[in-house]
């Protein structure tokens, strides 16, 4: 240590001294001075001034002394000010490092020795006092003692503590108000959420001088304590709820006893809840473990832990569900009747298919703690994995060596039967998979699987394993279709509406091509080999042949199904489908980012697709082609060719016929070639939107394409593109260019008759001896003559039909007279007049009517505002259709 100062003598002596030191003996200075703190100081390094004045009375006052001082390499590292002026010490920004927080003390030192100071607590870790303590401690204290009596035990202490993570079985931020005897703690007030306790913390003195807590005896009262937030490790089964006790905790601080009264509110395991208020009592000691009793009006729950947390007794009731343990000879004899399996733990897993765990558990155990084997047989009621459900469940399992192992399995669903054994890897052990089973299908249903799958239509294809999402009860409103304060004649109008707003609904669900995918039902048989985990996910491999499918109107005699299922992929090495001399087979992978693959159809029945689609043709034959598949589940894509073998149309031979087509982005593009009879073939290439019903991109646009060139017998083809009226027999040609939309076709052509046969579902017989021309112009076809023979007459046709829209009236018809079907005098039996002169372009010539005048609009039953030049039979006039747009037929 150095120094230097002034002296100054006199009346007004005066006196200022400096002194510097480095590497002072801090433990030997506190020795010298009979203070022992109980922990290591090490050097200390001051600064210090002593100034004032020489004169005991004179001024400034008395001498007083400044040190700034640093402990660095102290058990606690400490800085702070120390000021003596007179009698007085005043210890003043004196900070310490303690278990990694700080204490900061402000405090004054009497002549007597005696001491008062405050401390504030900052960010303590308390698990570097006390292994067993968590968290951090923050509060003040105000701190007393004397000199004479070093170390804790003569220090008191009051003020208020802060626990951020609670202290013993209280996890959760706790405050106390406390007060130190030299000897214990005494907790005035602790309070936590829900929570309140009083009594003392016994401590015991550690080597560095800071107190350990050892012993508990604390009264506690906890109101809706949530059971979420107790701190009890591996519990089988996460809990929820609330507690009220009212109890003691007392014994060591690392392993306290608790007892008491014990009321559970809205108790659930896992996701069973138990009745809403169970009243008993509560007793745990670490040397002899947990003794529970609580019950409800039927719910009961009687349960013994031993110290190493294994269960050696229970009772559990809830509702109808009851297990029953008791060790007898060092084994848990366990029986289980009816019990939910939600009561019991499931692994964690990220796959959707597996979260959910269902179904009434029956069954008997033999637990043996010392050997860790468990062995048994159970009984399943209405077992459910995630989507899978079934009727029943019956097998015998053994646990050891971290591995459950199935023997003897047998599901049922329906009247499907399944046999598994397989083992399912607990202990994580790296030389085996987590799950490997094998399913042996002995007597499947295809309605039963795609039941547990919720496989309804084509369009849950796309979902693939996912769980569907249904809308929710509030989504589903219904819509008022009544009409209260409407007159009677106006309800039964609205009522007649709606019944036939429902028979169209009825017969469009009958007119579906397609049929729904739960009406697809048949029988299978074959194995299926699982392995992977809950985690990530399962693989199957699977062999499996089905017999007699049906699904609605079509058959399948033999199917096959040989492949894979990973990773959401599923690979098909071959699937095959055989009825007859019918096969189809797809060999390839579907699902995932991409799909990939090749379908070949060999003999399919033409009338099996014209029966699918509705043809209004007559096709028979078979067809066999080649296409290869890519793209995804949500952008099919798909080329190939096809050819049609042994075809007829409409009862004419097809001598060939072949096409290619290709479907991308929703898209389909085609082109063939078909020869009738006769050289001339029919040419047909197109391009169309087509979304497929499981596919989710849609077409670009609503562009059509299609060209067109038939000749003479080829013309039957046309009546795929006009049902109203149908091509029977004759000669003609057909040139024809379609493009716009569907709802707005444009159409560019020609079509030339010779000698036709058709027939129209307006008319009652067939139009022969058709010849004439039409032509197509854009959203209209127009008929320049068209003549033909009609039941004893003939007739004559020209004018303009609508493509789509209907046409609008013209400007100026070319129409004489426009007389209303009153002008009509009324005829009774053989009565015939030969002519009427008031209407000088009508008149009455035998069994015809004559009419010279035009035609345009629509028309019912005769309610027409304009007339068209025709010559009909009378017989046949009251049962015609007027055609639905400006046309001029002649006779």
């Amino acid at each position: 240590m150095i120094g230097r100062g002034q002296v100054t003598l006199g009346e007004r002596g005066r006196l200022t001294l400096n002194f510097q030191g480095q590497g002072l003996p801090g433990d030997a200075i506190a020795r010298a001075y009979g203070n022992v703190p109980g922990f290591t100081i090490g050097p200390i390094a001051a600064q210090a001034q002593i100034f004032g004045s020489l004169t005991p009375r004179g001024n400034p006052p008395p001498i007083q002394t400044v040190v700034q001082w640093q402990a660095p390499q102290a058990a606690y590292p400490a800085t702070g000010t120390v000021t003596i002026a007179g009698d007085t010490t005043h210890v003043q920004n004196t900070r310490l490092q303690v278990a990694e927080g700080t204490v900061a003390l402000q405090g004054q030192l009497q002549a007597n020795g005696g001491w008062q100071a405050v401390a504030d607590l900052g960010q303590l870790r308390l698990s570097t006092l006390s292994p067993q303590l968590r968290g951090q401690l923050n509060g003040q204290l105000q701190l007393s003692g004397s000199l004479e009596t070093p170390g804790l035990e003569a220090v008191r202490a009051a003020g208020s503590l802060q626990f951020s993570q609670g202290l013993a079985l209280i996890n959760q931020p706790l405050s106390a108000q406390v007060r130190w005897d030299g000897r214990q703690i005494q907790v005035q007030q602790a309070t936590a959420p829900g929570i309140q306790a009083q009594g003392v913390i016994q401590t015991r003195l550690l080597a560095a001088g800071l107190p350990q807590l050892t012993q508990l005896a604390l009264n506690v009262k906890a109101h809706n304590f949530d059971l979420r937030t107790l701190p009890l490790a591996n519990l089988p089964a996460p809990l929820r709820g609330t507690a009220d006790f009212t109890g003691q905790v007392s014994g060591a601080i690392e392993r306290p006893s608790v007892s008491g009264v014990l009321r559970l509110n809205q108790l659930m395991v896992n996701r069973v809840a138990f009745e809403p208020l169970l009243v008993g009592s509560l007793r745990y000691r670490p040397t002899q473990g947990l003794k529970l009793q609580v019950a409800g009006r039927q719910d009961r729950i009687a349960l013994g832990v031993d110290t190493a947390n294994r269960p050696t007794t229970f009772f559990i009731q809830r509702d109808q569900a009851l297990a029953i343990g008791q060790t007898e000879g060092g084994q848990l004899r366990v029986q289980l009747q009816n019990l939910p399996l939600a009561l019991l733990p499931l692994p964690q897993t990220a796959n959707a298919s597996f979260k959910t765990l269902g179904g009434q558990l029956n069954g008997n155990f033999l637990v043996n703690w010392n050997q860790e084997t468990v062995a048994g047989e159970v009984a399943i009621a209405h077992p459910q994995l995630g989507r899978f459900t079934g009727d029943q469940f019956l097998g015998q399992f053994r646990y050891a060596n971290g591995v459950a192992v199935l023997s003897s399995g047998e599901f049922r669903q329906g009247n499907s039967q399944y046999l598994l054994k397989g083992s399912y890897n607990l202990a994580g052990r790296q030389d085996m998979p987590q799950l490997q089973a094998q399913i042996q299908v002995t007597k499947g249903q295809i309605q039963d699987v795609l039941q547990a799958l919720q496989w309804f239509e084509l369009r849950d294809l796309q979902r693939g394993l996912q769980p569907p999402t249904y809308a929710r009860a509030v989504d589903v409103q219904p819509v008022a279709l009544g009409l209260p304060e409407a007159t009677l004649q106006d309800q039964l109008r609205r009522f007649s509406e709606i019944l036939a707003l429902q028979d169209q609904q009825a017969n469009q669900q009958q007119e579906a091509q397609i049929p729904p995918l739960e009406a697809l039902k048949g029988n299978f048989s074959g194995t299926i080999q699982v392995a992977g985990s809950l985690q990530t996910g399962v693989n199957l491999d699977f062999n499996l042949q089905g017999q007699n499918w049906q699904w609605e109107t079509y058959k399948v005699n033999q199917i096959t199904a040989n492949g894979r299922l990973e990773n959401g992929k599923l690979l098909l090495r071959p699937l095959q489908l055989q009825s007859g001399d019918a096969l189809l087979t797809f060999t390839g992978q579907l699902g995932g980012s991409q799909q990939s693959g090749e379908l070949l159809a060999q003999n399919l029945p033409l009338a099996d697709l014209q029966k699918a689609f509705r043809l209004p043709v007559n096709l028979t034959g078979k067809l066999s082609g080649v296409a290869t598949l890519a793209g995804s589940i949500e952008n099919p894509q798909a080329a190939g060719t096809l050819e049609v073998l042994q075809g007829t149309l409409n009862s004419k031979a097809i001598q060939s016929a072949q096409g290619n087509f290709n479907y991308q982005d929703a898209r389909l593009n085609f082109g063939s070639q078909v020869v009738i009879a006769g050289p001339e073939p029919i040419r047909i290439a197109g391009n169309f939107p087509l979304k497929l019903p499981f596919a989710k991109v849609a077409p670009h646009s609503q562009d059509i394409s299609l060209n067109l060139d038939v000749k003479n017998e080829g013309l039957g083809l046309l009546n795929v593109l006009t049902p109203q009226v149908n091509w029977v027999e004759g000669r003609g040609q057909l040139q024809l260019q379609l493009q716009g939309t569907l709802e707005e076709p444009i159409a560019t052509g020609i079509a030339q008759l010779q000698g036709a046969t058709l027939k129209a579902q307006a008319l009652p017989a067939p139009l022969t001896g058709v010849t004439g021309t039409i032509r197509f112009d854009r959203d209209r076809i127009v008929v320049e003559k068209l003549q033909g023979q009609f039941s004893q007459g003939q007739v004559i046709a020209q004018g303009i039909l609508p493509l789509a829209n209907p046409v609008r009236t013209l400007t100026n018809p070319p129409c004489r007279h426009r007389p209303s079907p009153e002008h009509f005098p009324p005829t009774t039996g053989s009565q015939s007049p030969r002519s009427l002169s008031r209407w000088s372009q009508w008149s009455i010539d035998g069994d015809r009517i004559r009419a010279e005048s035009c035609y345009s609009g629509g028309a019912s039953n005769w309610q027409m505002d304009k007339f068209c030049s025709w010559i009909l039979p009378v017989a046949t006039a009251t049962t015609a259709r007027a055609p639905p747009a400006p046309a001029v037929l002649q006779a």
